[in-house]
């Protein structure tokens, strides 16, 4: 009898209920970022062919094969395949050969503003004012819209049932598109009217009531104390209040928190790390394992 040498490949995920793209049909990649878990870069996209206009988008690829990290990719995509706000980053399309994300680019461009950089984050652009003598940077209007922004987009999420779960400077992303290439003169009417465009983004640690995995309850998750632990509530840190099941709910409210200390970081740049010292001591007394960051 022939022995038939048995073959293998890796587990796929089903995301044909996603509009889906071709991999291949991306140029000009330029990374922005490389990880464990994956790569993001913007890539070059001709819709009506090559030799017309390019659309540039930011595609986030995953490297590993877990299932289960395949999976909350896919649910990623999922959840914000529902999305549709000002103040969320918008889903273009999924890639299922390699696992990609297909995402709008944002970008706030300083080169109005004589330096030629562009930022993406609102950590960035924090840092890029922090770095520079910026005359008019700090006005109160600048940071009461970006603060408008992010409350507006997670009041979207929660009001959709949607917890964000990993609120924080680095998941906001910051844009001046809407004025970034127009006469000087318009340029300092929409800076009066609006300077920044704040929109949240990165799902991957997201719940949603509607959509979950097979190992994800609907409206509840055992995996609490995910997230960034400056971030994080202290019913979800701390170990002595640490909630054994959180609901989306109680999840909503974590992102609350969040949201508060995105702010106070946001309004105060020179102070690295809240709450250290807070940290600190409730590790010494053994209620917490986290390291301490802030990004």
């Amino acid at each position: 009898m022939e022995f038939n040498v048995p073959f293998l490949k890796p587990k796929s995920v089903d995301c044909s209920d996603l509009p889906l793209f071709d991999f291949e049909k991306f140029s000009n990649k330029e990374s922005i970022e490389n990880g464990g878990y994956g790569a993001v870069f913007t890539a070059d996209f001709h819709p009506h062919g090559v030799g017309n206009p390019a659309v540039k988008l930011v595609v986030k690829k995953m490297l590993g094969e877990d299932l289960e990290d395949k999976k909350n990719f896919v649910k990623e995509a999922r959840i914000l395949q529902e999305l549709e706000h000002p103040n969320i980053v918008h889903f273009e399309e999924m890639c299922s050969t390699p696992l990609a994300l297909v995402l709008e680019y944002v970008y706030f461009d300083f080169q109005p503003f004589g330096i030629n950089l562009k930022v993406s984050s609102l950590a960035e652009f924090v840092a890029t004012l922090d770095s520079f003598n910026c005359e008019g940077c700090d006005s109160p209007h600048i940071f009461s819209g970006i603060c408008k922004d992010i409350a507006t987009g997670l009041q979207y999420l929660h009001n959709n049932d949607i917890a964000h779960r990993d609120l924080k400077p680095v998941n906001v992303l910051v844009s001046n598109q809407h004025y970034c290439k127009l006469s000087r003169v318009k340029i300092g009417k929409a800076w009066k009217e609006c300077p920044v465009v704040c929109k949240l983004t990165d799902f991957g640690e997201s719940r949603s009531r509607e959509v979950h995995t097979q190992s994800i309850l609907k409206s509840q998750t055992n995996c609490v104390n995910h997230g960034t632990p400056v971030y994080m509530a202290p019913e979800i840190l701390v170990d002595a209040t640490r909630l054994a099941v959180a609901t989306i709910e109680d999840m909503k409210r974590d992102d609350i928190w969040a949201l508060s200390i995105t702010l106070f970081v946001l309004l105060n740049p020179c102070v690295k790390y809240p709450y250290q010292r807070e940290i600190e001591r409730a590790t010494e007394k053994g209620q917490t394992s986290h390291q301490y960051g802030v990004r």
